[in-house]
């Protein structure tokens, strides 16, 4: 018993990613294969060469501070909360916009933000993704131009805040909705 005791707290101490995936797992399987088809809205997507992920960070100015030094496998801290008074940024990761016959993208965000309530909170549209730039190589990801910051006052709905991001490659008339939830504490 005492083995299988210390066995398991290596487990959780050595390999909490091994938990933490699992638990991602789960929730996969929880859906049917018609509902992960149905499924329209998430915080990630793709369609033809464009993929788009949706993130979402509580100290903004070090997360662009560590994205531009460029190194590879950056950890991101996706935020699950935001904090009255304090700025959260959501900004849209992305790789293979279509080029044009110039050889350039043009690509579009929207961001919106609902209150609790369902209440329509905050938008902001037709911000660049990349626009007027080649094409991102291969293998390769990038930020979008344009993103959103939030600093919700003091007298904001307590509760479950939505941003959703509408992405859109005008050159490949591709375009998807990315959706993240975050609790207002």
């Amino acid at each position: 018993m005492g083995k299988l005791f210390l066995l398991l707290l290596f487990c959780i101490f050595i390999f909490p990613s091994v938990t933490c995936m699992n638990k991602n797992q789960a929730e996969k399987d929880y859906f049917t294969e018609a509902q992960k088809r149905d499924r329209k809205i998430e915080m990630q997507q793709s369609s033809g060469s464009l993929e788009s992920y949706l993130l979402v960070v509580n100290n903004p100015g070090q997360f662009f501070a560590d994205w531009n030094k460029q190194l590879p496998g950056m950890p991101v801290i996706q935020a699950n909360c935001m904090f009255r008074g304090h700025p959260t940024t959501a900004i849209v990761s992305f790789a293979g916009c279509k080029p044009d016959p110039k050889g350039l993208c043009e690509a579009l965000v929207d961001f919106e933000v609902f209150q609790p309530d369902g209440k329509l909170y905050a938008e902001v549209k037709d911000l660049e993704l990349w626009n007027g730039k080649p094409t991102i190589p291969e293998g390769k990801i990038e930020l979008s131009v344009g993103y959103l910051t939030l600093k919700l006052p003091e007298n904001s709905q307590l509760g479950t805040y939505k941003i959703k991001a509408h992405v859109w490659d005008k050159v490949a008339g591709i375009d998807m909705w990315l959706e993240k939830k975050l609790e207002l504490k």
